[in-house]
């Protein structure tokens, strides 16, 4: 059984630096979701050497490029290191230029300043009535086949919305 690990273990790396090489190509097209795709490698250590401020690099670029699913990346990462400021940063260049950034920028602003116990600027993001339906509705909503982010958001905001409302610091009931 442990060789026939093993021999999985070498498939799942070569996989791995396949994919990895097979990015580097795209992104060398200038083909940003190759881009994205590298970036994360690098970040995750996936058919490379970890090198996360190079994939924080290869991120930070395609979202000044415009992408939508390079800044949902970038806020998941540092929603994640619990580096909230730099997620609002992140958040606020989603601007409200269609419904899918105006709701990922309050998304993300939310758990954010939920992670950060600002509940008072956590209920004004979270409890819009746009977002409120995508969480209620995320599987059959549009949005939620567009951008995994909005899955990652509605799933931290349920679990924030109830942490509110049992603490009940500020919000009315």
């Amino acid at each position: 059984a442990y060789l026939t690990y093993a021999r999985y273990l070498d498939n799942q790396l070569e996989c791995h630096v396949d994919a990895f090489q097979a990015y580097q190509r795209s992104s060398e097209k200038k083909y940003i979701p190759g881009q994205i795709a590298l970036g994360l490698a690098y970040f995750n250590g996936n058919g490379t050497m970890k090198n996360i401020s190079k994939g924080l690099s290869l991120l930070n670029d395609a979202a000044d490029k415009g992408s939508i699913e390079a800044l949902c990346n970038l806020c998941k990462i540092y929603y994640r290191r619990m580096e909230y400021e730099t997620v609002l940063k992140y958040a606020k260049r989603f601007g409200q230029n269609n419904k899918l950034c105006s709701i990922l920028s309050r998304a993300f602003s939310g758990v954010a300043y939920f992670g950060q116990k600002n509940y008072r600027y956590a209920v004004q993001e979270l409890f819009n009535e746009e977002l409120q339906q995508v969480i209620i509705h995320k599987e059959n909503s549009d949005l939620y086949y567009y951008n995994e982010g909005v899955n990652f958001v509605a799933d931290h905001i349920l679990y924030a919305i109830g942490n509110i409302y049992a603490n009940a610091n500020n919000c009315q009931r």
